[in-house]
């Protein structure tokens, strides 16, 4: 029996350790970033005509995007003047109870709500959750990526600093839409 145990310890502990790299290796890589250009089309969304407005993508079900809210809560500290923000969720189960979604209904003055079509995460060509884009008041793409790694170039958008497109690599759990 002793062989036969520590043989079974061994497997167990190679396929253990195995699952745990492959899954640590899959949180760690980037998602897709949004194709967005420029503010498109047909958005139901205001794009602000004096400040920088932020779109925030996430899925309720995706940790990632407590994170998300949670970092975007401090960028904005005592910046709140310098951005409109949008926070737009994928629709899910018990999104409401979600803890992104509690958190984004605290970002002060952010125009929370669902996307239920997908219709504004498609316009937006959003596909990861936590993607941030921040646009200036004509339109144009200023920021694009996530707020874990790109958290100083968003804050140099918002100071006003930077002057070409800031890209960072967003991590979070894909926004599925059926469209």
């Amino acid at each position: 029996m002793g062989r036969g145990w520590t043989t079974a310890v061994i497997v167990w502990s190679a396929a253990a350790g195995g699952g745990t790299a492959w899954l640590w290796r899959a949180a760690a890589q980037a998602g897709e970033q949004s194709v967005a250009r420029g503010w498109p089309a047909g958005s139901a969304l205001n794009l602000d005509p004096s400040r920088i407005t932020l779109v925030v993508f996430a899925h309720p079900a995706c940790q990632h995007a407590q994170s998300t809210m949670k970092e975007l809560a401090e960028v904005l500290a005592g910046r709140q003047d310098r951005a409109v923000v949008h926070v737009i969720f994928a629709p899910g189960e018990k999104l409401e109870q979600s803890d992104a979604w509690q958190l984004a209904q605290k970002l002060e003055g952010a125009d929370v709500r669902v996307d239920p079509d997908g219709s504004e995460i498609h316009r937006f060509g959003a596909r990861t959750s936590g993607q941030i884009l921040a646009f200036d008041p004509r339109g144009t793409l200023l920021f694009r990526g996530g707020i874990t790694a790109g958290r100083d170039r968003l804050v140099a958008r918002l100071a006003g600093v930077a002057s070409d497109l800031a890209q960072a690599p967003v991590f979070g759990c894909a926004l599925t839409t059926d469209r």
